[in-house]
């Protein structure tokens, strides 16, 4: 029989969190004509045995392992291997409501490409606030959508068009995903549809900066997506501006002041970039 969706989840070392997601998800979702594919990412914590069980009561779910090699390599080796029409994305301490896969189903069944729902957002200290779908702008091709994991299903056709995740990304990974759908809809149009309403609740991880890794994707976010960007200068400023706080974390200061130039160029109006080039050019470097 057709398997409509695939559920991909890649997971490192959140043994607990991933399983329980797992097993609520089998055994709760109205809709049963799904797959779930999790991908173990090299975990050390018996993530594998504790999902090796579940598997061999249910043959829905799939557990597939690979050296650790971050998230965006781990969606992709998922996508690989789904049989499903559409893909929808989790991270492993998502919870989907009860009708998260049935909505998703109402909504691809009428034949579009994307579909979007919104979500409830929790944060550290246990406040929940509400995100829905919305028009990003020109750079986005007007696509109204949530780019996070839990919020967007694409059709497995057009994600394998566009290239899936971009491999090394583990910062804005779904925005580069978006504005490479966004370069797509320009040429051969993309047709889309939303559900306002929340059918998942999200876990806000208490920030951790890793400049590292924010300067990386800064980087190719404005490398790859630059001419896409200008058409929302705003935005632009605003990749440029976390290139360049992230590269004086790093001590590049020569690299700092530029990316915060060309942030202050692209939208002199906001006055913290100006801010952010000052103090960037005035204060010692820190390692």
């Amino acid at each position: 029989m057709l398997t409509p969706i695939s559920v991909i989840i890649p997971t490192w070392n959140r043994r607990r969190q991933v399983t329980d997601l797992v097993r609520r998800l089998l055994a709760r979702q109205r809709s049963s004509d799904f797959e779930c594919i999790v991908v173990d990412d090299g975990s050390t914590d018996g993530t594998d045995v504790s999902l090796g069980r579940l598997a061999q009561s249910d043959d829905r779910l799939l557990v597939v392992r690979q050296d650790h090699a971050g998230v965006s390599i781990a969606r992709n080796l998922g996508a690989a291997h789904a049989v499903g029409t559409w893909l929808v994305f989790l991270d492993s301490d998502d919870e989907p409501d009860d009708d998260w896969i049935a909505t998703y189903r109402s909504l691809l069944w009428t034949g579009v490409d994307l579909a979007f729902t919104g979500q409830r957002r929790r944060s550290p200290d246990g406040t929940i606030s509400f995100r829905e779908p919305t028009d990003p702008g020109l750079a986005f091709g007007n696509i109204v959508g949530l780019w996070q994991a839990g919020s967007f299903a694409v059709s497995a056709e057009l994600f394998a068009t566009v290239g899936g995740y971009q491999p090394g990304l583990s910062f804005s990974e779904n925005t580069d995903l978006a504005l490479r759908v966004a370069q797509h809809h320009e040429l051969f149009p993309v047709l889309s549809v939303f559900d306002p309403s929340p059918h998942i609740t999200v876990n806000i991880r208490p920030d951790r900066y890793e400049a590292a890794r924010r300067y990386a994707s800064a980087v190719h976010i404005l490398d790859r997506h630059r001419r896409r960007l200008q058409k929302q200068p705003v935005l632009l400023a605003t990749y440029e501006a976390m290139a360049g706080v992230a590269a004086e974390r790093l001590g590049e200061r020569a690299e700092a002041s530029m990316h915060l130039r060309r942030a202050v160029r692209a939208n002199p109006i906001d006055l913290r970039h100006t801010a952010r080039l000052v103090r960037a050019s005035t204060r010692p470097a820190r390692r």
